[in-house]
């Protein structure tokens, strides 16, 4: 927990230089729920690296110590850089997992979150229909925490707040987005990490009677990365589909950023060639050029 190495959690600096952004996480551990966490880094690092705790259904969540402190400090340093630090929250965990006791969840927002905002909070979850139900509750219980009138129906979102939906192929990104897009966001980001498959963009939002089409301006940043080995050898990521991710974002103006390519690379261009790069291929020196993507979306301006 602190400085991170993550590279989508950077925020550019007026002297050029990029300041790398936090992780917080409040407590660790989680479940699988679908295909993008079977060969998971985070439960890698938790279970079996650091013998934190255990990972699974059932398995008891471990609270960390200095959630409560630490983004108290990091608040304190972005007002005096004058820059809106990035925060992900969470990294070895899901903040809006169903699994942790719903008391952790709420003094995380209300000691926390909402107090500290000269920090832009990353809120990336699998679990977007618990964040979204938690996200209406939250605005019910803390009215005045928000911008804008001050009820519960209210749409106006915390202006430090994103909220980022993991999406590892299109079967997922279908199931996911509609709630992610009803969540009050200054920001709506996809997780297009690990990839898996290809992804339409411009595809459907699931409803539970029919598809129906997504405005793609409403999906304001796609991080993109293939798998790196950590629990079993990496799934293939084949360039086809990042570039075809970058071409949707460079149609709509939606914010892209590649993060890596992950540790087994094809170019079904190229034959289906395998790819040849450093470890989890995170160095875009290394990268064809077209790929070289890496930007930040710029949140909607509400009042703070």
């Amino acid at each position: 927990m602190g400085e991170t190495r993550i590279e989508w959690c950077g925020t550019p600096l007026p002297d050029g230089t990029v300041h790398p952004g936090f992780t917080l996480n409040p407590w660790l551990g989680c479940t699988e729920v679908s295909e993008g966490c079977d060969s998971c880094y985070a439960k890698n690092t938790v279970e079996h690296r650091r013998h934190w705790t255990k990972w699974g259904k059932g398995e008891p969540r471990k609270r960390t110590a200095y959630w409560r402190t630490d983004p108290f400090k990091w608040d304190a340093e972005a007002k005096r850089l004058g820059a809106r630090l990035k925060v992900f929250c969470a990294s070895l965990a899901d903040w809006a997992d169903e699994e942790v006791d719903e008391k952790w969840r709420v003094e995380l927002w209300a000691d926390v979150i909402l107090k500290c905002r000269n920090l832009d909070w990353l809120m990336v979850t699998k679990r977007v229909q618990k964040a979204k139900r938690f996200m209406r509750w939250l605005r019910g219980a803390f009215p005045l925490e928000w911008p804008g009138r001050y009820d519960a129906t209210d749409d106006t979102p915390l202006p430090h707040v994103w909220m980022i939906a993991t999406a590892e192929n299109q079967p997922r990104f279908e199931q996911r987005v509609g709630s992610l897009l009803e969540i009050p966001a200054v920001v709506h980001g996809i997780s297009y990490e690990p990839a898996l498959g290809p992804l339409d963009l411009g595809g459907y939002v699931h409803d539970t009677s029919s598809f129906q089409d997504v405005d793609l301006d409403l999906i304001d940043w796609v991080i993109v990365g293939g798998e790196s080995h950590q629990l079993a050898p990496a799934r293939r990521f084949d360039l086809a589909w990042a570039r075809s991710v970058i071409r949707q974002c460079r149609r709509s103006g939606t914010a892209c950023f590649v993060k890596q390519l992950g540790s087994n690379v094809i170019d079904s261009g190229d034959l289906g060639e395998p790819q040849h790069y450093t470890g989890k291929a995170h160095d875009m020196s290394e990268w064809p050029e077209d790929l070289r993507v890496r930007e930040w979306p710029q949140p909607r301006a509400v009042p703070r």
